[in-house]
């Protein structure tokens, strides 16, 4: 694949000071880790998303959401859930809208229910973790304020 020619190309001696600045870094990663998701097995993807994941790349919520509908779609690749949500904990959803969170976050959940995560002799007992850290961020985006963090706008000093 040209991909793979192109960012060996990139990584030979002092190329990469052609990339001039994170711009250039970020839309080039994408589009080479966007080609391998399309093209390559989710096993290959996976390899090159733990090598270049968050050093290199910080994937955007919409990234990570298209990779995990590619999980969805091959049954043996749930093991690479988990990754997927630390990485999206971890970048704390990337600033994305309450909106997006909350989708990715039911998307998450829907994955995991197709598998019997709760049943010990389950192969993906280990993922019910996961799980629950999915359905308590889910609450916690579908819960009101509590009441002590409303404040009327007659309280405040700056509202006219």
């Amino acid at each position: 694949m040209q991909a793979y020619k192109t960012h060996e190309l990139l990584l030979t001696g002092d190329n990469h000071t052609f990339m001039l600045d994170y711009g250039d870094k970020f839309n080039f990663y994408k589009r080479f880790l966007n080609l391998l998701l399309k093209h390559e097995s989710l096993a290959t993807f996976m390899s090159h998303y733990e090598r270049l994941v968050p050093h290199t790349f910080s994937p955007t919520t919409e990234f990570l959401l298209s990779v995990l509908r590619r999980i969805k779609m091959e049954e043996a690749s749930y093991v690479h859930a988990p990754r997927l949500w630390t990485d999206l904990q971890a970048s704390r959803f990337n600033g994305a809208r309450k909106d997006l969170r909350l989708d990715i976050s039911v998307q998450f959940l829907e994955a995991l229910l197709e598998l019997d995560v709760f049943n010990a002799s389950s192969p993906h007992a280990h993922l019910a973790t996961t799980f629950v850290q999915v359905r308590s961020l889910l609450l916690f985006l579908l819960s009101p304020p509590p009441p002590s963090l409303l404040v009327p706008i007659s309280a405040c000093p700056f509202a006219s």
